[in-house]
């Protein structure tokens, strides 16, 4: 880009009123549909945390410190693939394809 040029708008940006509806939308199904029923992805992650803590666990500052970095990459990591599949999407067809795959 030359100097003084203005940047190009990105495609992908989502507009306020897009992720307001799409929360919305989640908010709306929570309270149709209720809990997943069969595993919440947050519930999922506190086990496959718990689980991890139980095999990994030691008495060391160290490893408490690298046991909680993992997590949050882990966590950062799927949230961003979660992201980047869905980028270009609109909130309804986003919504729409986290109730099928809980249903």
């Amino acid at each position: 880009m030359r100097i003084g040029a203005r940047p190009r708008p990105s495609r992908n940006r989502v507009s306020a009123a897009s992720r307001l509806l799409g929360a919305g939308a989640g908010v709306a199904l929570d309270r149709l549909l209720g809990e997943p029923p069969v595993a919440h992805p947050v519930a999922a992650y506190g086990r496959l945390m718990a689980a991890a803590e139980e095999r990994l666990w030691h008495d060391s500052r160290w490893w408490g410190t690298a046991f909680t970095a993992g997590g949050i990459g882990f966590g950062a990591a799927t949230g961003a693939g979660l992201s980047r599949g869905t980028a270009g999407m609109t909130a309804e067809t986003t919504g729409l394809l986290a109730a099928l795959a809980v249903s």
